[in-house]
C-alpha cells in the first residue's frame, strides 16, 4: 500500500467516526463569528481620526492594535474555511504533516486543526 493509498484509507475511516454534521456546524458558526469580528475591526479602523492631538494619539495607539486583531482574525477565518474544505474533500481529521488520525477530543477542543497532538507538538518545538 503506498502513502497515498494509506492516506486516501485514514480519511476514508476517520471522517466515518466523525459527526461531520457537528463539525461542519461548528466551524461555520466559528467562520460567521470570525467574519462578523472582522468587520467590526475593519469598521474601527476606518473611522476617522479626532482632531484633538492626545486622543488622536490614542487612536493611532489603537489603530495599531486593531490592525493586529485584524490580521489574527483573518488567519482564524483561513484555518476555518481550510479545514470546512477539508471536510468537503474527505480530508478533516487526518494529520497534514504524517498523515494519522487526529483525535476527536482535540478536533472538539481546535476544530480547524490539521495536526494530531506529536506533529503540532514537534512543530511548536
Amino acid at each position: 500500500m503506498t502513502t497515498s493509498d494509506r492516506d486516501q484509507a485514514n480519511a476514508g475511516n476517520a471522517q466515518s467516526r466523525l459527526d461531520v454534521d457537528f463539525f461542519r456546524r461548528t466551524l461555520s458558526d466559528s467562520l460567521a463569528v470570525l467574519q462578523g469580528r472582522e468587520t467590526a475591526i475593519r469598521k474601527d479602523v476606518r473611522s476617522g481620526l479626532n482632531s484633538d492631538s492626545k486622543e488622536r494619539a490614542v487612536q493611532l495607539e489603537n489603530s495599531e492594535v486593531l490592525n493586529a486583531l485584524s490580521d489574527d482574525a483573518h488567519e482564524q477565518i483561513q484555518a476555518v474555511r481550510h479545514a470546512l474544505d477539508r471536510l468537503d474533500n474527505g480530508q478533516y481529521g487526518i494529520c497534514e504533516e504524517c498523515g494519522d488520525e487526529i483525535v476527536e477530543g482535540r478536533l472538539r477542543a481546535y476544530p480547524q486543526t490539521v495536526y494530531c497532538t506529536p506533529c503540532a507538538q514537534s512543530r511548536s518545538a
